[in-house]
């Protein structure tokens, strides 16, 4: 309680940031924690996902990996199902999900570390530029799978030198800049911030890829198609139900 309070305020006051308050500034998110010992929380807890989502944004994180050929199949499904009408009446898959991506490596997937070396840098080009195009790097590794998986005779370095053309050529960025990932010269932290994305997917329960979260709880298996897909949404909202072909 007194927490809340605290904020209540907190997020109408100027931030370090200049110009920006803390509201500006921070995407706060609230999670209901029931503490067993405190008679009748838990039926007050059931209210509230009535109150934050009613009809209300789905929060859709998955775990992919750049080698992985099931999470390119993965990231296919869902290119095509947003598309489509969500059980929600007037809103798609698209207009219903709040969809995140964090990148997961698996590290029996060789050259995988190096290749997500590059999203941390994309993601600064997308924030500092708006040029996004960690959705065409994501498929330019995917398209590129077969012959890497097999690149076994190619050390580290020769294998960037040959990425860092590729990634130049095929998303019209300044090649150095991809060489600068994998040195000294980094200025985006990239090493770190891959294996942050790392530690995070582990510390809440993912061993591999694909893997997804629906509003914080993972998925016990990931559905791998569209139909399975809708099933799902399909129990998040039963009174949608009564149209057959959510419950197919």
């Amino acid at each position: 309680r007194d927490a809340h309070y605290v904020w209540k305020d907190l997020l109408k006051e100027a931030s370090p940031v200049e110009g920006k308050t803390y509201g500006d500034l921070v995407n706060m998110k609230v999670t209901t924690f029931v503490l067993p010992y405190h008679l009748h929380a838990f039926q007050m807890t059931q209210v509230v996902p009535y109150l934050t989502d009613k009809q209300g944004d789905v929060e859709l994180r998955v775990f992919y990996d750049l080698l992985c050929p099931d999470s390119r199949d993965a990231h296919y499904v869902w290119k095509d199902l947003l598309k489509e009408a969500s059980p929600v009446e007037g809103k798609t898959y698209g207009d219903l999900v709040n969809m995140k991506v964090t990148t997961f490596v698996l590290p029996y997937h060789l050259h995988a570390f190096q290749m997500t070396q590059v999203v941390p840098y994309l993601t600064d080009l997308c924030q500092t530029q708006n040029k996004c195009l960690q959705e065409d790097y994501a498929e330019l590794c995917w398209k590129n799978l077969d012959w890497i998986v097999k690149a076994s005779d190619l050390s580290e370095n020769k294998f960037m030198d040959s990425w860092a053309k590729t990634v130049a050529s095929e998303l019209d960025i300044p090649e150095q800049d991809i060489h600068d990932l994998f040195s000294s010269n980094d200025s985006h932290n990239s090493d770190w911030r891959v294996r942050e994305n790392w530690k995070y997917g582990t510390s809440i329960g993912v061993s591999g890829a694909p893997q997804a979260f629906i509003n914080g709880v993972m998925l016990e298996t990931y559905p791998t198609s569209a139909e399975e897909w809708k099933k799902v949404f399909g129990e998040l909202f039963p009174a949608s139900q009564a149209d057959e072909k959510f419950i197919q």
